[in-house]
């Protein structure tokens, strides 16, 4: 239910049930997405001087040569294959019946190839070899156990010194070879070696362990392997047995033929991987002085896309670190998933070489007919030398390569600098195989271009053709990865901000985060309260510049800390105070003008957007909305217009529902129209001749012109009526009667005041149409004529 995460960025190495933002699952492996390798491939053609019509079909290091015409051997030293230097030449092998010549392993470009004089059985006909040794016997002499193939044997030759090289520097001697010995009779298979002493034949359903002992005699322990359809697997001092599960067993049980070494019975971990194709073992150089890494190889099927995939299964330094020698755990790895439609119909070939390349070890190919699919190891210093697989690319060959025996690793020739490449990212090395290629001449020669030192080193170029890895924590105490002696790229306490220089520890304002390897001291961080700090340049301490969510700054020019927000806030802009949250909890919503969290938006005058949290206030003077720009209720005092904006009352109306009228008056105050369905603005006092009603004005009596209280309560009366009794005081009402006919006005005598239009008011108070004798009317009253006159016509005596 776990998958392992390896980040080769960090250093993290843990099961964990998912794969985390920034992984991708590979079968039950997280790896990091985006962080391709950098390497490069190319590919040559290498002609054979001496084999320009002959297809080449096997290639072997080996530790003969030829030397003079002499056939000749790697002086074996007195420690053993131990520190003994690596094969120098390689033997090709040819489809034809011509024996193997040799070719120097260091830089075979154009270099003929030296036919070999073998003394006693040929080895025209051999369709595998493998060299054992050096070994050394009883005695302490050291010698070569070669095994090989042919016509249907398993043989076997031990190569030594004929006699001790007259110069005692010497590097090579005579080759002494002693007779074949027939060692089994199997129809063909395989050769993988075991251990230093130990040969394994895998074929078909069968297999054989063959043992050189210290009086050179042959210990063969055939392996019934019915159930085995992936064969055994060369890992070490432990032999990995493979049928439908897995199974570890030392050598000595597996020689001694222990019934404790016998296979278990079935695991579903080894199923058919979805093509029909057996689970190969493969182990991978992992670098001198280190075991092979362990791998079953096959070619699956994925389930989503019906697409076949490179898969293999990794038992990460062996059986070993498990700890038990039954139901072994493995790391399921898809390493590649092939082009659609892309399905091979031949068996897959799997190949394996050894880089001489620090950081990159070892490779492992993939045959499928012409194309070559490569897969590099990857030991870094950073995962304490743990190795993964990483995939590199395929290459299209000229024909099928020749099989498991058909790749070989060129040893590096002369200093670093020689294989620099100058482009892509950084210094690089590249490192060159040779292929065996069916049905083409001569080799295949692939180069790969890879990092030029391993994590932890830098390159120091000191010259031309001078140059070489020099570890950084030598220049550079506290840094594990480098460019130079001076620029730092991961230290071993890190702090954010600060590239190229390391620290011993942490600056003012972070603090120590171990970490979760060895390798690292850990990591300087912000505080725990603290989401993003930043460096003051002017004093190199740390300040919080945000915090994470619940938490705000502290008070202060240059916070360090951050303190929690008051606990109805779910974030804020001070800590503990309810009255600067920026963001609620799920059960509440915020209110900006306030700056608090609430139950709900406060009415009137807010509303809550469909689907936020944050309160919103309505256009100015809108009591109710749905949005910023839309009003679905003014405030009181208020009108909507035809644009749908709340524009205010005039002053006098409680309420109204359009400009220049009233719906309700203020208290105190009256509708000014009399008539209900005018529409009217209010006020406190009315028009001459209206009255303050209950709700509006209304008329006065017509016997008023001016009235308070009702329509018959007079303040002052109308023309041509009279104060019914004696007039009230100042301020007060009384009722006004009719004055006599024809009169304007009049007194409560019922005498006129003045007369209506057409009539003359007489002395007596009377109105009258003419006026009487000795009077004449001056347009209004009748005025007495002279006294010298009985009748005239105004008052001049004349």
């Amino acid at each position: 239910a776990f998958h392992l995460l390896v980040d080769e960025a960090t250093g993290r190495v843990d099961c964990v049930p998912a794969c985390p933002d920034g992984f991708t699952r590979s079968g039950r492996r997280c790896l990091r997405q985006g962080v391709p390798l950098p390497v490069g491939l190319a590919q040559h053609p290498q002609p054979i001087t001496g084999m320009e019509d002959r297809p080449p079909s096997y290639l072997a290091p080996t530790h003969l040569s030829m030397q003079g015409g002499t056939l000749s051997l790697g002086v074996p030293l007195a420690g053993g294959s131990q520190g003994h230097p690596p094969p120098g030449h390689l033997l090709v092998f040819a489809r034809d019946s011509h024996e193997p010549g040799l070719l120097p392993a260091e830089d075979p470009l154009g270099q003929p190839m030296e036919p070999v004089a073998w003394p006693g059985a040929s080895l025209a006909r051999a369709t595998a070899y493998l060299e054992l040794g050096p070994l050394l016997d009883a005695q302490g002499a050291g010698h070569f156990t070669a095994f090989f193939l042919q016509d249907g044997s398993l043989l076997a030759r031990h190569y030594e010194c004929a006699s001790g090289p007259a110069d005692p520097l010497a590097t090579t001697c005579a080759a002494s070879i002693s007779a074949a010995t027939q060692v089994a009779s199997p129809a063909g298979g395989a050769l993988v070696r075991v251990d230093a002493r130990t040969v394994g034949l895998l074929h078909q359903q069968a297999g054989l362990l063959v043992r050189v002992l210290e009086d050179r005699t042959l210990r063969q322990v055939s392996l019934a392997l019915e159930q085995l359809p992936a064969g055994f697997g060369p890992w070490g001092q432990v032999a990995l047995a493979t049928p439908a599960g897995l199974r570890a067993s030392t050598l000595g049980l597996l020689l001694a033929g222990d019934p404790r070494a016998a296979p278990p019975a079935s695991d579903p971990l080894l199923a058919d991987a979805g093509l029909g194709h057996a689970w190969a073992p493969v182990a991978v150089p992992a670098g001198p002085g280190r075991r092979a890494e362990p791998f079953l190889a096959a070619l699956g099927r994925d389930i989503a896309t019906g697409r076949a995939t490179w898969q293999v299964l990794h038992l990460p330094d062996g059986p070993g670190p498990n700890g038990r020698a039954a139901a072994l755990d493995a790391t399921a790895i898809t390493l590649h998933t092939l082009a659609a439609g892309d399905t091979p119909a031949a068996e897959p070939g799997f190949l394996v070489a050894a880089l001489p390349a620090a950081e990159f070890p070892g490779l492992l190919g993939l045959a499928l007919g012409r194309q070559l699919h490569l897969a590099v190891l990857r030991c870094r210093a950073i995962l304490h030398m743990a190795c993964q697989l990483h995939y590199l690319a395929a290459v299209e060959l000229p024909g099928p390569a020749a099989g498991a025996g058909g790749l070989v690793a060129l040893p590096r020739a002369g200093g670093l600098a020689a294989r620099l490449d100058p482009a892509g990212p950084g210094p690089r090395q590249t490192v060159a195989l040779l292929l065996a290629v069916d049905a083409a001449p001569g080799l295949h020669r692939l180069e790969i271009t890879l990092p030029a030192c391993p994590a932890g080193e830098y390159l120091l170029q000191e010259g031309p053709g001078l140059a070489e890895c020099r570890p950084c924590q030598a220049a550079m105490a506290d840094c594990l990865e480098c460019t130079s002696a001076t620029e730092c790229t991961r230290c071993r306490l890190p702090v954010p901000g600060v590239t190229g220089v390391c620290a011993d520890t942490c600056p003012p304002g972070l603090v120590l985060d171990p970490g979760p390897g060895a390798a690292t001291a850990g990591e300087c961080r912000c505080h725990a309260d603290c989401a993003r700090c930043e460096r003051l340049p002017s004093t190199g301490a740390y300040v919080c510049v945000e915090c994470r969510a619940g938490w705000a700054l502290e008070p202060g020019a240059h916070p360090v800390r951050c303190a929690p927000c008051h606990g109805s806030c779910a974030e804020c802009s001070r800590p503990g105070d309810a009255m600067a949250c920026t963001a609620c909890p799920p059960d509440a919503v915020l209110f900006p003008p306030q700056g608090t969290c609430q139950a709900a938006c406060p009415s009137p005058g807010h509303y809550l957007p469909a689907g936020g949290r944050v309160c919103g206030a309505c256009p100015g003077g809108c009591d109710a909305c749905s949005a910023a720009d839309t009003c679905d209720r003014c405030a009181a005092g208020r009108y909507r217009d035809g644009a749908g904006a709340c524009r205010p009352c005039a002053g006098a109306c409680a309420t109204c529902t359009e400009e220049g009228s009233c719906s309700a008056c203020r208290p105190g105050l009256v509708f000014l129209d009399p008539d209900p369905g005018v529409p009217s603005l209010c006020g406190s006092t009315c028009p001459p001749g209206e009255f303050p009603g209950p709700e509006r004005c209304a008329r006065c009596d017509r016997s008023c012109d001016l009235c308070a209280g009702g329509a018959a309560h007079c303040l002052v009366c109308a023309e041509g009526f009279r104060w019914g009794a004696a007039a009230p005081g100042p301020g007060k009402t009384g009722a006004c009667v009719p004055c006599p006919a024809g009169c304007a006005s009049c007194t409560d005598a019922d005498r006129c005041l003045a007369c209506a239009g057409g009539l003359l008011l007489t002395e007596a108070g009377a109105c009258v149409s003419t006026c009487p004798a000795g009077t004449f009317s001056n347009g209004e009253s009748c005025q007495p004529c002279d006294i010298s006159c009985a009748a005239c016509a105004d008052g001049q005596p004349d």
